[in-house]
């Protein structure tokens, strides 16, 4: 009579559940008091501010209604799209 022998049955795998990852949380940057004559529309999303350097009144002339007006001017002349990127 042959030896009986138990059936082997293979060790049933853990599950395997997906890594669960954090949501990445988006970098929040403070907000950037730009000044209020200065069309945002004409600002890049990342850019740089110094209102002190700001204060200057050549450095105010960059940003005058005159100087935004001329980059519009440029954008719409050209199809470009110049905007404000530093404003230090």
């Amino acid at each position: 009579k042959p030896e009986e022998k138990p059936e082997v049955k293979p060790d049933p795998k853990p599950e395997t559940k997906p890594e669960e990852k954090p949501d990445p949380k988006p970098e929040t940057k403070p907000e950037i008091n730009l000044p209020t004559n200065l069309d945002k529309g004409l600002t890049t999303e990342d850019v740089t501010y110094n209102p002190v350097a700001m204060n200057d009144p050549i450095a105010q002339k960059s940003i005058s209604t005159e100087a935004q007006n001329l980059i519009k001017s440029v954008n719409s002349k050209h199809g470009t799209n110049l905007k404000y990127a530093d404003l230090n």
